[in-house]
């Protein structure tokens, strides 16, 4: 072992340092076998340093900067919670904040709402409750009472019992024209024709015209203009092919010299042409202000020309049709409109202004004989020799037609009770047969 106490007066020996060597060798073999341990929380030891604040490690050290972030960190969750705190202590009470909201509620102007219709401004009703405002002019609009007012009318201006709305006034005057239609319908079937409430105006129209009345009267002012037109004929030595009358009981016809003649009622002559027609089927307009004549050859094709003249002569208007296969069957006229009924079954409706054609209608049947219009129908009524009748209204609808002898004779004893209807139909143009 090397020497510990040395004094200044001692002399050095070679073995003195080789002893304080051979220590130090061995100390430091001794230093080099000792082992420090990890730090832990029971046990010192070696320790590693880190600057995470976000770390949950045992083992590691926090280094001075670490501290301080967490520090900071710290600091500013503090003055958070702080704001926090004094936020919650100033803010308001739940029993404060509902008596603000009743103060809001009971306000009777809020926001610059105002009672008058006023542009961008909110709606305030007022104190009956009542809003205003502007008048409508957009589909979507809110409608005002006036608006609602001016659209239905005054409902006291009614002339119903009922005035005080239009539903009202509406339901009492169904129910009083559905038992005026039940009043009428009553009187129809006790003329023995059968009829019903549930029918609509038009049936119970057409059933009014199938009532057997006493027409003796009528049948013999009939009979005796009969009498009169065939004698005037037999004085003129005349003949004819049609006659027709107009609502003043005007007779309009061709007689054997190829001239138009029209007589009134007593047979004295109106109008004869100076000029001879080779038109077929002259035709007289219910008014007696003009006539319409058609002319037909055979070229090709039939070829027709259509001509208005007043009944004075003075030729209105003339036009040509196309030619055709078919032939022309005859012609009638309302006066607005004449329809010319041809062999293929065809109707042709022209303007009666200008002969323009308006419209063509196919008939289900192509033997149609005659065409005359019916003024109490307000209908063209195609008839055949036999049994078959179609009724067409002005606008081209076929109205119906009849098909079977029993359906056409109740329909036929209708048109021979018309005056005009039984001379044209029945004694001067036999080709019909009522």
């Amino acid at each position: 072992m090397a020497k510990t106490d040395w004094t200044l007066t001692d002399t050095v020996k070679p073995d003195d340092f080789n002893n304080i060597g051979r220590e130090i060798n061995q100390l430091r073999t001794d230093v080099d076998q000792f082992e420090v341990p990890t730090a832990s929380l029971t046990e010192a030891g070696i320790v590693q340093l880190s600057n995470a604040t976000n770390s949950t490690s045992e083992a590691l050290a926090a280094t001075p900067r670490a501290v301080k972030s967490a520090f900071d960190t710290a600091t500013a969750a503090q003055n958070t919670a702080n704001a926090a705190n004094a936020a919650a202590a100033a803010a308001e009470t739940p029993s404060g904040a509902q008596s603000k909201v009743d103060a809001h509620a009971n306000l009777t102007s809020v926001h610059g709402a105002v009672s008058t219709a006023t542009a961008n401004r909110l709606i305030l009703r007022d104190a009956a409750g009542r809003a205003k405002v502007a008048a409508p002019a957009a589909a979507d609009d809110i409608a005002r009472k006036d608006t609602v007012d001016n659209a239905v009318g005054t409902l006291s201006n009614l002339l119903t019992t009922a005035k005080g709305n239009a539903v009202a006034a509406i339901n009492e005057l169904f129910t009083n024209v559905s038992n005026g239609k039940t009043q009428i319908a009553s009187a129809i079937t006790g003329k023995g024709v059968p009829a019903s409430g549930s029918d609509t105006f038009p049936v119970l129209a057409q059933k009014i015209g199938q009532i057997q009345t006493n027409i003796e009267d009528v049948m013999q002012e009939t009979s005796d203009m009969i009498a009169r037109i065939q004698a005037y004929l037999s004085m003129a030595n005349g003949s004819y092919l049609k006659v027709t009358l107009d609502s003043h009981k005007n007779i309009l016809f061709r007689n054997n010299l190829n001239k138009i003649v029209v007589l009134n009622k007593n047979m004295v002559p109106i109008y004869e042409s100076a000029d001879t027609f080779a038109y077929d089927f002259p035709v007289i307009s219910p008014d007696g202000q003009y006539f319409f004549t058609l002319y037909r050859i055979y070229a090709s094709g039939y070829y027709h020309r259509i001509a208005k003249y007043t009944t004075l002569g003075v030729k209105v208007w003339e036009t040509e049709r196309e030619r055709y296969e078919q032939f022309t069957r005859d012609i009638a006229t309302n006066g607005n409109v004449l329809v010319c009924l041809w062999a293929d079954g065809r109707l042709e409706f022209l303007n009666a202004s200008n002969g323009a054609l308006i419209r063509t209608v196919a008939l289900e049947y192509t033997g149609y004989d005659n065409v005359l219009w019916d003024e109490g129908l307000g209908m063209f009524v195609c008839l055949e020799r036999q049994d078959r009748m179609a009724f067409v209204r002005t606008d081209g609808t076929i109205y119906k037609t009849t098909t079977t002898l029993a359906e056409s004779q109740v329909e036929r004893r209708h048109l021979s009770k018309n005056i005009y209807k039984y001379i044209y139909g029945r004694e001067l143009y036999p080709r019909t047969q009522f």
